[in-house]
């Protein structure tokens, strides 16, 4: 499958996470086992920014980066690969440094999934400019 492809497929599987997010952040604390504390709204919040929000622009700036008339592909890739990279250091550094509790096997596959994107859009933006 051509590089272009799979990162149209990876981007609107984001958009559509970070919809799902926004639309229904009970279920999105569910998936990533998360719990809002009764009376502190806040944290329902912080689900629609980082799940939602984050995920919709992410994935929104790599689809219309792979318009045809967008010359700096490679540029946008490498950010997002880079911005992946950062999210994955940071699972890691608390899973091993600052977590009260060891992580449990969730936080290993998000770890890998946030490496995975890292990879396919530093790879395959990178074959985007060669």
């Amino acid at each position: 499958m051509e590089a272009t492809r799979v990162l149209r497929i990876v981007s609107t599987v984001l958009v559509g996470f970070g919809l799902f997010a926004l639309a229904m952040p009970e279920a999105m604390a569910d998936l990533a086992n998360l719990t809002v504390m009764p009376g502190q709204g806040d944290g329902w919040g912080e689900i629609g920014a980082l799940y939602g929000g984050m995920l919709v622009a992410m994935g929104g700036v790599a689809l219309y980066a792979m318009r045809e008339s967008f010359a700096d592909r490679a540029t946008v890739m490498g950010v997002l690969a880079v911005l992946w990279l950062g999210v994955a250091a940071g699972r890691l550094l608390v899973m091993l440094v600052t977590a009260p509790e060891p992580s449990g096997l969730m936080g290993w596959i998000n770890l890998g999934l946030e490496l995975g994107l890292a990879g396919v859009y530093g790879l395959l933006g990178w074959k985007q400019a060669a």
